[in-house]
């Protein structure tokens, strides 16, 4: 029952701030937000993620906004549940990935810089390795088409020094890829309240 409110007020909420001048569009990145109560839902958590800044701004913006409407009461964003859709605009076709937002946090690095060490990632990030390795597998995988590349093919684990970048030949037969684990619940970047 507590679940089933969480959702419609959430909805609710979101369909709000969509009506705001923004219109839910803040810094080209268009927010979903499900709100839901401490201690009704399960979550694993981890504080440790850097968002970029763009995604930094938008939860500033959609914080502020609930703080206007709820004195008060403080939102914990929680990353680890989130997902994204990203398209590309650097491939021949118009990839659309849906993404965890740590690999979303990840591959946004690469707005700004066309390779990274491993030690980079870790420290741009701010994930430990344990979250990091399998969010960037991912990307790395021949599987999906390797929409990165690390230096040192071959073996399994990331040395600090070891390069990442981006393929630039990478192609795929669908324009839409996920990248999401199934067993993930599809809510967009969460807070909890």
């Amino acid at each position: 029952m507590l679940m089933n409110a969480d959702m419609q007020n959430s909805g609710l909420l979101m369909k709000e701030f969509k009506q705001k001048d923004h219109r839910g569009m803040i810094s080209g990145i268009e927010l979903g937000v499900k709100v839901l109560r401490a201690g009704v839902w399960e979550y694993q958590q981890n504080d440790s993620l850097k968002l970029p800044d763009e995604m930094n701004r938008c939860c500033e913006r959609f914080d502020g906004f609930f703080k206007a409407q709820h004195s008060g009461k403080n939102l914990k964003w929680i990353p680890s549940l989130g997902d994204c859709e990203v398209k590309s605009l650097i491939y021949s076709k118009p990839y659309s990935f849906t993404l965890t937002t740590y690999q979303t946090a990840i591959l946004m690095l690469f707005n700004m810089k066309e390779v990274y060490t491993y030690k980079e990632l870790v420290d741009l990030t701010k994930l430990p390795s344990d979250i990091l390795n399998p969010q960037l597998f991912n990307l790395i995988h021949p599987k999906m088409g390797k929409l990165l590349i690390k230096e040192n093919p071959k073996t399994p684990n990331m040395a600090p020094t070891e390069k990442v970048k981006v393929n630039p030949s990478f192609s795929f037969s669908s324009i839409k890829i996920v990248l999401v684990p199934t067993q993930r619940h599809k809510v967009g970047l969460m807070a909890k309240r």
